[in-house]
């Protein structure tokens, strides 16, 4: 059986999570690199792959899924089962996908939200409305974190890996400082296998994009 590919974006903070969760159960990847600076995500050939033209998607053997946190369940489902990561006891479970769900729904939202008008040109700034769902984004973490080390559990999981990778991007338009439990959380994240190798390349690249479009 071929090796799984992934298509990803190296500035794609959920392409990294994918790549983290990968990392963290020793499953190796084909990686294909999709240039998004270079619109290879709307390309005829990639576009048969996700119409919805979005990054990561998973190849495994010609059963293709998008979207970083179905992609990390299943392969840890059907690679390398870890209790750890994502739990079978389905209130702990719940716990864990309510987490995911939040990265997606929410944090990833806010990015895109912040991130979007200035890419287009709209903005040279971020505006009012963004910097107070970030604010309130963060709020919600840092009440979640009080007196907990991780997001849904004892030990680090997917919500964890997923959230680290979105709230280190998300950084370049609000500081975390002002809320501790965030700030020591990214802290104790950024040890997580696979942070230093293959998020903070991405994490720097995306705040190296998006400086381009602020005014200082």
């Amino acid at each position: 059986m071929l090796r799984p590919i992934l298509y990803f974006g190296k500035w794609s903070p959920p392409s990294s999570a994918v790549r983290m969760t990968a990392k963290a159960i020793g499953l190796d990847l084909n990686l294909r690199e999709i240039n998004l600076l270079n619109k290879e995500h709307i390309r005829e050939d990639y576009l048969k792959i996700n119409p919805q033209h979005t990054v990561p998607v998973l190849d495994d053997n010609g059963f293709v899924v998008s979207d970083s946190h179905a992609i990390s369940t299943y392969m840890i489902d059907k690679y390398a089962y870890n209790e750890n990561l994502y739990p079978k006891d389905l209130k702990k479970r719940a716990v864990v996908n309510q987490r995911l769900h939040y990265d997606g729904g929410v944090l990833f939202c806010c990015l895109l939200g912040a991130m979007k008008p200035l890419v287009r040109g709209w903005r040279r700034t971020v505006s009012p409305e963004s910097l107070e769902y970030l604010e309130e984004a963060y709020k919600y973490m840092n009440t979640i974190l009080e007196g907990k080390k991780w997001l849904a559990g004892d030990s680090y999981t997917l919500a964890d890996i997923s959230s680290i990778t979105t709230v280190s991007s998300v950084t370049v338009f609000k500081s975390i400082n002002d809320h501790p439990n965030l700030l020591k959380w990214m802290e104790d994240c950024e040890q997580l296998p696979g942070y230093a190798d293959i998020a903070v390349p991405g994490i720097k690249e995306f705040h190296d994009i998006v400086n381009q479009f602020l005014d200082k």
